[in-house]
């Protein structure tokens, strides 16, 4: 922090910048004051961009002669006229002499084209300014979705880019409000809400939270801008405690009534109620639990530490036994600051993992002030928000406990209670709330299925990717592999895929620290299915849980194993009325396992139990032919739908029953591809089939006509020979004749004209909500160009991108269905391997193994190129930081080395 007499050095500098005018009538909103008054820079000093840190490590002298060279240069950039405080786009930026925690600051600012400005919150960049037009030249970082994005978080962070486009345009003043606790920042832009409640992170050191207290800076970047009116308040802990515990009202259920001990177990003498709060006594304490037991929740809290308190949140305690040995964990709640804790573990700090993890320090209150605490735990994570700052995120499994740590402390606790562990020196808690989560599997590295969680292609791991991959470059491992088309699924240490070995089907377990073959397990057969010439009988990808690992083959059945390969049970299906074989994949939701299966008959949609393989139920989808696509789970009012995109429609089922919910018409006639859902809950369908496009459409002659002159042997069906050789039904023979007599009826026949008449190349955006025919309710928009024909289009970034054969790429605004950009990337062939993206990359491989990495903005560029020299059909999988890419001949591990985990 600047000390006295540096602060009055720093007035005296800045009030010499040149003053056009001094004019300024504005008022301060109640409970504001004001950072600038209009007339001179009274309260501020220059800073470029640069870490605080090092600022601080300075001792005065230098900072005094640094900070003096800063605003030399700033005077060459910075004035004030019309009571405006103005900046010609260059220059380090103004900052305040101030430094502020929780706050509310109001401000209004104009700019021009090619700006690209901000605001930085506890030096902290920032608040994004963007010139948001295609002309500004930054669609490629993301300026097209406009200000107010918390642009410096990681990739795929929440509040990174707003929520919505607010700004004016060029010449008109935008206002910003924004309310920061802790790290937990909104945004208002001209009165629309842009960020909610989102952490910003702390850009000079991402494995830390945001710092305690920082000043405001007005940065300077690429074009004038001006600044009026800038208004700000201190917030107060009582009131930020509101807002943190007030961010998500789904989390507050109250676990204690402010009155008495009702709904709580355990040493009522040691504990008291006292104006509205729990207080454990002094030289008493003890244990205090819930009588609701949780395994998976979320708990909200705020606590007062006496000089001294020492207490501790169990959780998972079994509700007997000592809770520091017999629970999960405790999080020690204590009064850090105190001597009396001076030399304590870390570990044993507030808010740690009691020993095992250290919570980051330095974000209590001061004693005697409430905080507000927030525990969420899912399976073994457990993930600490203290004062709207993230003091630990551990996977318990994953950490080691100290030598003092009972050897019990180890083992996995499912759940039990939540409660206070009291020490003998008081702390008060209130306003406790504890809500139960729905239990789930360890997610934090995994690719769980055909392109991970939900078919979504992206992952959100904070960690980098490598931007350069192929084969001549740095691998973390390569390994010969059996041929199939099926794609990697990650769970853990292991990796998962199918394979076809002579005419053996193998499901195949993967060492992921090295590309060893852990496992594989044989599925018998009476008869392989037929397939297209360059397809597989290993072309469905596995799915796992975590608990048991599930993998599909169209000539042989389902097969469930445990993690180790020991076979739980299984179930025979097919072969199948399909000449290029079976080819999407099982989906496990809950305690179901969903599969598709369109053929030329006889197609179903199909519920299974888990656990036996038992059919839960089973729905007729004979009406539909040949399809390709992976279901996905689309939660909508709470309640989850299966969705399959078929032949003309778009089918929304009842999850627990298989009943159609809802219907979208008026798609292609034939669907390879699978959906994806946006991050507004939007979900995105697209489908492709030849003839089907605005141009260039399959037109067939009625079957009488047809039969009139073709039909040689008067029988009144069709025989292949009989047809015009190359023709639209004569190349589609197989899948014309649906029952394999080897003659077209006039039913068939006229089913596909039908399909050729009414099929429709496009890719939609469907709302959420409704029932019934929602075809001309529920779809936002409809594009139909540069549609892909296998691989799956991709939701990032708030934008949709396609690969077409032949390496044409489209970005699309997601919300609108505006193409962005289209142009053809190196990678020329077909693509059978669907995108994914992660750390702000989208990955494209087309079937000969060519490979393009672009960057993930409307207006996209290529980063890298490669080839594998091998064909590829598979879909990458990412996963904590690594990228697994499988040819026809190897799987490949990119990325972060294993013992960084």
């Amino acid at each position: 922090m600047v000390r006295f007499g540096l602060i009055a050095f720093l007035v005296c500098m800045i009030t010499s910048i040149p003053i056009l005018s001094a004019e300024s009538d504005s008022t301060a909103p109640k409970g504001f004051h004001s950072l600038f008054n209009g007339k001179n820079l009274e309260g501020w000093h220059a800073t470029p961009h640069f870490d605080p840190r090092e600022l601080k490590t300075m001792d005065d002298k230098q900072r005094q002669i640094k900070i003096a060279d800063w605003m030399t240069e700033a005077k060459k950039h910075w004035y004030i006229e019309n009571g405006e405080l103005v900046n010609d786009g260059k220059g380090p930026y103004l900052t305040t002499n101030k430094v502020w925690k929780d706050i509310e600051l109001r401000l209004e600012y104009k700019t021009v084209s090619q700006a690209d400005s901000g605001i930085y919150l506890r030096n902290t960049p920032q608040v994004q300014i963007w010139d948001s037009t295609f002309e500004g030249g930054k669609w490629n970082r993301g300026a097209d979705r406009g200000s107010g994005g918390l642009f410096n978080n990681a990739h795929g962070s929440p509040g990174r880019l707003p929520l919505m486009k607010a700004d004016k345009t060029f010449g008109e003043w935008n206002t910003f409000r924004i309310i920061q606790t802790g790290a937990r920042t909104t945004v208002w832009l001209n009165g629309q809400l842009v960020v909610k409640n989102s952490i910003m992170e702390n850009f000079w050191n991402r494995s830390r939270p945001l710092f305690p207290s920082g000043s405001i800076q007005l940065q300077t970047h690429g074009g004038e801008i001006r600044w009026r009116n800038i208004w700000i308040r201190t917030i107060a802990s009582e009131e930020a405690n509101r807002l943190l515990s007030g961010s998500d009202p789904d989390a507050i259920h109250p676990a204690f009534n402010g009155k008495d001990f009702s709904g709580w177990h355990g040493d009522y003498d040691g504990y008291e109620i006292k104006d509205g709060a729990i207080v454990s006594r002094k030289n008493r304490g003890g244990n205090l639990y819930t009588q609701n037991r949780y395994g998976d929740f979320v708990a909200n809290m705020e606590f007062r530490l006496s000089p001294g308190g020492h207490s501790g949140l169990a959780i998972r305690y079994p509700g007997t036994g000592n809770p520091y040995h017999e629970s999960m964990c405790i999080i020690p709640i204590l009064d850090s600051t105190n001597p009396r804790f001076s030399a304590l573990d870390p570990r044993e700090n507030h808010g740690s993992i009691h020993g095992s993890v250290a919570a980051h320090p330095g974000y209590l209150r001061p004693t005697g002030e409430w905080n507000f605490q927030q525990v969420t735990v899912h399976g073994s994570t457990v993930r600490i928000e203290l004062n709207g700052y993230t003091i630990v995120d551990a996977d318990l499994s994953n950490t080691v406990s100290s030598s003092d740590q009972p050897p019990g402390r180890s083992k996995p606790i499912q759940d039990g209670y939540f409660g206070f562990t009291g020490q003998g020196e008081p702390v008060a808690f209130r306003n406790i709330s504890v809500k139960h989560l729905p239990s789930q599997p360890k997610t934090a590295s995994q690719w769980p299925q055909f392109r991970g969680p939900n078919a979504s292609g992206t992952a959100s791991w904070k960690k980098a990717l490598p931007v350069t991959i192929g084969p001549d470059e740095p691998f973390l491992w390569k390994s010969e592999f059996p041929a199939g088309h099926s794609s990697p699924v990650v769970f853990g240490d292991r990796i998962f895929l199918t394979a076809e070995k002579d005419k053996t089907l193998l499901t195949v377990c993967v060492n992921r620290q090295d590309g060893m073959i852990l496992w594989q397990k044989e599925s018998p057969y009476q008869k392989l299915e037929d397939i297209h010439e360059i397809g597989s009988h290993a072309q469905s990808s596995p799915v796992t849980d975590g608990h048991r690992v599930v993998s599909f083959f169209g000539s042989s059945g389902m097969y469930c194993y445990d993690m180790e390969g020991n076979l739980l049970w299984k179930k025979s299906f097919g072969p199948f009325n399909n000449t290029f074989g079976s080819g999407t994949s099982p989906v496990i939701s809950g305690d179901a396992i969903i599969l598709c299966q369109d053929h030329d008959t006889d197609s179903f949609l199909i519920s299974l139990n888990k656990h036996d393989g038992s059919t839960n139920w089973i729905t007729d989808r004979r009406e539909f032919p040949r399809n390709y696509c992976t279901p996905v789970i689309w939660t909508v009012n709470g309640k989850k739908q299966i969705v399959v995109a078929a032949t003309l429609r778009v089918v929304g089922y009842d999850f627990n029953q298989g009943k159609e919910l809802w219907t979208v018409r008026g798609i292609a006639r034939t669907v390879c591809m699978t959906p994806v859902i946006g991050s507004d809950n939007t979900l995105y369908v697209s489908g492709w089939a030849g003839g089907g496009g605005t141009r260039d459409r399959i037109v067939v002659s009625p079957f009488e006509t047809v039969l009139q002159t073709h039909d040689q042997n008067q029988n009144g069906t069709l025989e292949k020979d009989e047809l015009e050789e190359g023709g639209a039904i004569h190349r589609r023979f197989v899948q014309v004749d649906r029952d394999k007599t080897g003659s077209v009826t006039e039913t068939e026949y006229e089913y596909f004209r039908y399909l050729f008449d009414n099929g429709k190349n496009m890719l939609i955006a469907i709302r959420p909500g409704g029932s019934g025919d929602l075809t001309e309710t529920h779809v936002a928009w409809k594009f139909r160009r540069y549609l892909p024909f296998c691989a799956s289009p991709l939701f990032y970034n708030g934008y949709l991108f396609t690969i077409k054969d032949g390496g044409i790429l489209t970005s699309l605004n997601a919300q609108t269905g505006q193409p962005l950009k289209t142009n053809r990337i190196p990678g020329s062939g077909p693509y059978y391997s669907s995108p994914v993206a992660a750390d702000g990359k989208v990955y494209l491989f087309d079937q000969r193994g060519r490979t393009t990495v672009v960057s993930a903005w409307a207006d996209w560029t290529i980063l890298a190129t490669s080839d594998f020299g091998e064909d590829i059909y598979a879909t990458p999988a990412i996963a904590d930081g690594q990228l697994f890419v499988r040819t026809t001949g190897h799987l490949y591990c990119f990325g972060t080395p294993p013992e960084s985990h």
